[in-house]
C-alpha cells in the first residue's frame, strides 16, 4: 500500500505486480459508491490477484474522500473522482512501465470508466461490471435507502421528494452512514445529461451479474444500444448471486473466471 498525488489530496495505492510482465497493457480499478465498495472489497482484490496472474499488473485506488484515501466523502465530486482516474493512470503507468491501459470498473466505477474514456483516446480496453447508466436515477435510488433504514428501524420517515429538498437546499442527509451533500448530489444531476457511451475505437466487455437466467429487459436494451456503437464489443451475463450490496458474498468465481477467458481471448 502506498499514497500518490490525486487530483485533490494524496490517494491510497495499490499495484498487483505479475511475477512474469507478460502483458503490454495495465489494468487500473474503478470502485463503487459507498458502501457498495466496502461489499465488493473481497472478490475485487481476489479478481486482481487472478488477473495478475494471467500476466496483467492491477492498479487499485481509493478515490478521494473513501476507503483509506484522505479527504472528506460529502466534499467530493464525481468530476473530482474523474481527475482521480487520471491521476491513477499517471501513477500506474509510472509504477508498472507499461503504457496502454485498461480501465475495470464496477457499477458506479464502471459508470465513471466509461465517461472517463469517451473525452480520453488513451484507454486499451473498457471491463465493466454491472454498470450504471444512469447518474441520476442511481443516487435517488441511494437517497431512497435512507426511507427503507428509517422505516425498518420504526424511524419517523420522510418522502423521497422532502430528503431531496433538503439535500439541494443544502442540508447534508445521511444515508447508511455516509453524509450526503449538495456538491455530491449536484455532481449527479450534472453529469447525467452525459450518458455512459461508447465509440468505435473502444475495445469493451461488460457483464451483467443477477441470480436470473437473464438481466433486466431495461439493462439489455441498454447494452445492445451501446454495442451498436462499438464493434469491439463483448457481452456475458452470469448467472451468481450479486456481491456489491451485500456482506456475505465474498465469491463471485464465475464472473472473475468469464473475465479472465476474454482476457485471454485479448492477448494485450
Amino acid at each position: 500500500m502506498f499514497f500518490f498525488k490525486g487530483s485533490r489530496v494524496d490517494l491510497m495505492g495499490f499495484v498487483h505486480i505479475p511475477k512474469d510482465m507478460m502483458r503490454t497493457s495495465a489494468i487500473v480499478y474503478c470502485h463503487p459508491f459507498a458502501e457498495e465498495k466496502n461489499c465488493c472489497h473481497s472478490v475485487t482484490v481476489k479478481a486482481a490477484r487472478a488477473f495478475a496472474r494471467q500476466g496483467f499488473a492491477v492498479f487499485r485506488f481509493d478515490f478521494n474522500g473513501c476507503g483509506d484515501s484522505q479527504g472528506e466523502f460529502n466534499s467530493s465530486s464525481l468530476h473530482n473522482w474523474l481527475d482521480d482516474i487520471s491521476a491513477a493512470i499517471s501513477e500506474a503507468k509510472r509504477r508498472t512501465r507499461v503504457e496502454n491501459i485498461m480501465l475495470w470498473g464496477v457499477r458506479l466505477g464502471a459508470a465513471l470508466a466509461m465517461v472517463y474514456a469517451q473525452h480520453h483516446e488513451d484507454i486499451a480496453a473498457l471491463v465493466l461490471w454491472q454498470p450504471v447508466f444512469h447518474f441520476k436515477d442511481y443516487i435517488q435510488q441511494f437517497v431512497r435507502q435512507k426511507l427503507v433504514s428509517d422505516f425498518s428501524h420504526e424511524r419517523q420517515s420522510s418522502s423521497l421528494q422532502t430528503l431531496l429538498q433538503k439535500i439541494t437546499a443544502g442540508e447534508t442527509v445521511h444515508v447508511n452512514g455516509y453524509p450526503l451533500s449538495n456538491p455530491l448530489y449536484g455532481s449527479f444531476l450534472a453529469m447525467d445529461h452525459d450518458h455512459p457511451q461508447l465509440t468505435t475505437r473502444h475495445l469493451v466487455y461488460i457483464s451483467t451479474i443477477s441470480n436470473m437466467p437473464a438481466a433486466s429487459a431495461h439493462l439489455v436494451q441498454k447494452i445492445d444500444q451501446l454495442r451498436q456503437k462499438c464493434p469491439s464489443f463483448s457481452y456475458v451475463h452470469t448467472v451468481e448471486e450479486p456481491f456489491w450490496d451485500r456482506y456475505w458474498r465474498w465469491d463471485a468465481r464465475r464472473t472473475i473466471e468469464n473475465t479472465q477467458a476474454w482476457l485471454a481471448s485479448q492477448g494485450g
